[in-house]
């Protein structure tokens, strides 16, 4: 049995309640995006954006986001569970925010460009599992929610959020997988290590480089960064 099948079999999802403090490498996080996106995408639409949550970016969220809308919507809780609540983004070091964003005016069917938004939040699952990272696919119920789509760059009238990726982590030492892999998974056959300088996500600059197959950019209200893909599969 070759390593990828081996590691395919015996991956698991790592709930978020058992993941612990840790930090995710740019180098890791960067070679995370570059699988998330290599996906099959009839057309080459871009059907998906990401955005990296990390840093305060998590806390303001909460506070801003999670607190009042959970609030608004339950008015007997508690104040451990509104706790609870408004601190859901800092469980993990790095969140990854899938949102699905069909493309109009195409006689491509909404119902596949679903499927590669899917695809997307699985290749950054097992990306981020094959750095041996806690990781876990969640919506939870602020995926749901509309003001948390617009502070995501979403449009709530037709944009979804289809999860949460991966609330990464370190692995708990009983849950380190197998490490199965020897070197860099590289889909592109190009070498982009050596180019650290582009993953500045605290800039809020427009970055784009053809070098790459994908572009980062930024919105100025939040410190987060959002990713499209410029390949297709």
């Amino acid at each position: 049995m070759n390593d990828i099948i081996n590691f395919l079999k015996n991956r698991r999802s790592v709930t978020a309640k058992k993941m612990k403090d840790g930090h995710v490498s740019d180098e890791h996080l960067k070679e995370i995006i570059e699988c998330g996106i290599r996906v099959p995408d009839h057309a080459a639409l871009n059907p998906w954006k990401l955005v990296i949550l990390r840093g305060d970016t998590r806390k303001v969220l909460g506070e801003s986001v999670l607190r009042p809308e959970f609030i608004n919507n339950n008015n007997n809780s508690t104040e451990d569970e509104i706790l609870r609540e408004t601190n859901r983004f800092l469980r993990a070091n790095v969140i990854i925010a899938v949102l699905f964003t069909p493309v109009e005016g195409t006689k491509i069917p909404e119902w596949e460009m679903m499927l590669s938004t899917g695809a997307v939040c699985q290749n950054l699952l097992v990306a981020a599992q094959s750095f041996n990272y806690a990781a876990q696919w969640l919506t939870e119920w602020y995926a749901y929610n509309n003001t948390m789509i617009e502070k995501l760059g979403g449009n709530p009238r037709k944009d979804k959020i289809a999860g949460f990726v991966g609330d990464l982590s370190n692995m708990e030492s009983s849950y380190i997988f197998k490490e199965f892999f020897d070197r860099t998974l590289n889909t592109n056959n190009y070498d982009c290590r050596d180019r650290t300088d582009f993953f500045n996500f605290s800039s809020l600059h427009l970055r784009l480089n053809a070098y790459y197959p994908y572009f980062i950019y930024a919105i100025p209200e939040w410190d987060l960064v959002e990713v499209k893909s410029t390949t297709r599969d």
